[in-house]
């Protein structure tokens, strides 16, 4: 009898209920829930969804230079605390002050609407790190730096070539060889290029500097989010949001996240949905947009991250042991990978989809109510702190 295969969500539910199940530091307190419940309930009733995506500060005009600014600030979307010695990263934006996620939605919102090569492949593929701090430390008049320094930057910088390059379809080094292949042809005395220099691949420059080229990661997907996250993890490294982890049995297992590709389909996914509320017209003018409204976007699971565990730390949700609370609570690192890193977002995972269980929504969108909830909140405790690229 053959066994039908699991989708990559269904994977990330299992693993982390796994987890929980087996788990040293991090324990679910389930009766804690129906106690957040009633006070939760007034909030989701009181929440529009379609304030996520904010014209203000996300970029929307263009509908297919809307899906590569997506693709860009989802590939650069994670680490955005401050050490206790450190500001925030912060820009003013017409006089008012944004930090993290939304300061980095806003400088990328700018390098959208003022660069024409934002949907060029080639551009990203050789982007340098002196391009990508002048756009995250902008000078503008309406838009300008104020203080604090944004984490990993090589690390975000070699994020943005390999979406370059891989919808380039070409390494680096070869890419640079297609670049400059008019250079070679005319240095060469005889107007010929030694048989050594020539791009093993023989692809035109034009042909794979393509824009549309986007077009085909969200078509081949057809409307199936989990296709659209197995397509994004396959073909781009840094989306590969995966641990292991050891089981009380001994068995190691494969625990998924994904994060910011599933964040990557949810704006999407939002993005087509406020074309569909406010400029109909476009979705007729560019079929591709179609494409964006998965069918089954209710599949993604909460976006396990700093924030989330820390406001259900907060209400009781998830209970640490004393070692892990101290070590959050004194600002203590948590290596990426740690077993406790692990149970700390697998728990949270497994959480959100117990209270979206039980109110019947999907667990992504009582991600977002949560994620806004935990901003608005003056007096959470600290929050576990782990330098990572996955969230």
């Amino acid at each position: 009898m053959l066994t039908k295969k699991k989708t990559i969500t269904e994977e990330i539910r299992e693993s982390c209920k796994l987890v929980v199940e087996n788990s040293r530091y991090v324990k679910v307190n389930f009766d804690a829930i129906n106690k957040f419940l009633n006070d939760f309930s007034f909030e989701l009733k009181n929440w529009d969804n379609s304030k996520l995506l904010n014209t203000d500060i996300h970029y929307t005009e263009d509908p297919l230079k809307a899906c590569y600014y997506f693709f860009v600030l989802d590939s650069v979307n994670f680490c955005f605390w401050a050490d206790k010695k450190t500001e925030k990263w912060t820009v003013k934006y017409k006089d008012q002050e944004y930090s993290g996620y939304n300061a980095l939605a806003i400088c990328l919102k700018r390098e959208a609407e003022n660069s024409n090569l934002f949907i060029y492949p080639y551009y990203w593929a050789k982007l340098f790190k002196n391009e990508f701090m002048r756009m995250i430390y902008p000078t503008y008049d309406d838009l300008h730096y104020i203080f604090g320094e944004l984490k990993l930057i090589e690390e975000r910088v070699t994020n943005l070539r390999e979406f370059g390059e891989n919808l380039f379809e070409k390494p680096l080094s070869d890419l640079y060889k297609t670049i400059f292949w008019k250079d070679l042809q005319e240095k060469n005395i005889q107007g010929k290029v030694k048989e050594e220099e020539k791009d093993p691949y023989k692809l035109s420059y034009k042909g794979k500097n393509d824009p549309e080229k986007i077009k085909d990661i969200i078509v081949q997907a057809n409307r199936d989010v989990n296709k659209f996250i197995n397509i994004i993890i396959d073909n781009f490294r840094n989306f590969r949001d995966n641990e292991e982890y050891q089981l009380k049995s001994g068995k190691i297992i494969k625990v998924g996240f994904y994060k910011r590709a599933q964040i990557l389909a949810h704006d999407l996914f939002l993005l087509y949905d406020y074309y569909k509320n406010n400029k109909p017209d476009l979705i007729q003018k560019y079929p591709f947009l179609e494409y964006l409204n998965f069918r089954n976007i209710s599949d993604l699971t909460a976006f396990a991250d700093y924030k989330l565990p820390q406001y259900l730390f907060y209400k009781g949700i998830l209970e640490y042991s004393e070692d892990l609370k101290n070590m959050i609570m004194n600002g203590v690192y948590i290596p990426a990978g740690d077993v406790r890193e692990v149970e700390i977002r697998a728990a949270t995972v497994v959480a959100v989809e117990e209270i979206a269980n039980r109110l019947k929504k999907a667990p992504s969108f009582v991600d977002n109510v949560l994620w806004n909830l935990s901003k608005k909140t003056t007096d959470l405790p600290p929050h576990h702190k782990t330098i990572t690229i996955y969230y």
